[in-house]
């Protein structure tokens, strides 16, 4: 039986990072990392592919830098809702947006290059902890002992399962498709354009419109509608929503919507009710699941590996492998800010509440002080996360509520 320090499940950025992070603080560490992915990559994922700029920045820092592959920029994020139409720029920090299958293949050949153990095509179908470790069982009944196990096996793995720690949340269904654009046109403008106008028809969700790069290099737009239910009939529903909204943005259709195909793939949305370690177990990425208001994952996976790998690299030292403030230090990084935030946007999903909301939070008369200025800027990078309930973002809801009450007498 093969020993190593850390195994980890899933070769997805969340696993990839953990790795890489392991790697580039004990050098000496990485040939005893293992890493198992039961595809062979560069496997198509469905994702819109967009990386918060603070995720790039942070990507740079740590030797893995975005800008050499194929991706677009985005400046700013454009909400609509009905008629009503805001734009709120990241503040100078763009984010990318990647095809995942070419984010998830250079992520995780850093970790290859680092001298982690990685091997694709292999499927894990098992683990368990024993007294002076854990033992993962491999899909052909082969078992590899470690220290610590990583579970980054996302949304559809079992290292929850194995180890009894049940999620809080139950998943939820998306769509997604890639529409082509007329040449040297983008019509969102440089922007993530995210449509809530479903919400007037009962779907706590929305539509997407990401520009984006095809296989060929140009621009594609990826797009899609969530908030469906993982029930007969809930694609259907979905695909009504998404036919009905997009009848509202002629100009993403100017190129031939007759070749969009939706597919559906599940999410689940981050929650910090759930377990995220047990004794000599962590969990990374979209197994503690998704941003609940953009759907973005990339930062909960950014955010989780960090700490992950902080925590393991403690208990190499001090011999306790517990991890039982991992998800209290989790509380403190801009993933959970921005959870915390969009938490509460999405209580407001009901028609009549919704319009509420949407216009005290981007109210024009408040300038770049808006409350989801506050947010977008945290979300790039730009401002510290626990500005977003700064004194000065307060200040911004409130503006945001006398100018609502003084149009509505």
């Amino acid at each position: 039986m093969d020993r190593y320090r850390v195994a980890i499940v899933g070769g997805g950025p969340a696993g990839a990072l953990t790795a890489v992070c392991l790697a580039r603080s004990r050098p000496d560490l990485a040939p005893r990392i293992l890493l198992l992915e039961r595809r062979r990559f560069p496997r198509e994922k469905i994702c819109g592919g967009g990386v918060a700029g603070r995720v790039v920045s942070w990507l740079d820092s740590i030797g893995a830098p975005l800008d050499g592959l194929p991706h677009t920029s985005v400046s700013g994020l454009t909400v609509n809702y009905g008629d009503f139409e805001s734009y709120t720029p990241f503040g100078g920090q763009d984010g990318y947006v990647l095809r995942r299958s070419v984010l998830d293949q250079y992520l995780l050949d850093r970790a290859r290059e680092l001298g982690v153990e990685v091997r694709e095509g292999t499927p894990a179908a098992g683990a368990y902890r024993e007294r002076s470790g854990v033992v993962v069982v491999g899909g052909g009944g082969e078992a590899y002992r470690c220290d610590v196990f990583v579970g980054a096996d996302g949304v559809n793995g079992s290292s929850r399962v194995w180890f009894g720690l049940p999620p809080a949340n139950d998943r939820q269904l998306l769509l997604q498709g890639w529409l082509p654009t007329a040449p040297g046109t983008d019509p969102t403008g440089g922007s993530l354009l995210i449509d809530f106008t479903p919400i007037k028809h009962g779907l706590k969700g929305y539509v997407w419109f990401f520009p984006s790069v095809g296989e060929d290099g140009g621009l594609v737009i990826n797009t899609g509608v969530t908030g469906g239910e993982l029930a007969r009939g809930g694609a259907g529903r979905l695909q009504d929503h998404f036919a009905s909204t997009i009848e509202r943005h002629p100009e993403m259709t100017a190129a031939g919507p007759d070749a969009l195909k939706l597919k559906p793939y599940p999410e689940r949305v981050l929650s910090f009710r759930q377990e995220f370690s047990a004794e000599r177990v962590l969990l990374v990425g979209e197994q503690l699941g998704v941003d609940p208001l953009t759907g973005e994952g990339i930062g909960v996976s950014a955010d989780s590996a960090v700490l992950a790998a902080e925590e393991i690299l403690r208990a190499f030292d001090c011999g306790d492998f517990s991890f039982s403030g991992y998800r209290r230090r989790m509380m403190d990084t801009g993933s959970f800010w921005l959870w915390t935030a969009g938490k509460l946007f999405t209580y407001t999903q009901v028609d009549w509440r919704f319009d509420l909301s949407l216009k005290v939070i981007t109210d024009a008369r408040a300038g770049e002080n808006t409350w989801l200025g506050h947010y977008c800027r945290v979300f790039s990078g730009v401002q510290e996360p626990r500005s977003i309930y700064g004194l000065t973002a307060l200040r911004g809801v409130g503006r945001g509520i006398l100018s609502e009450l003084r149009a509505r007498m």
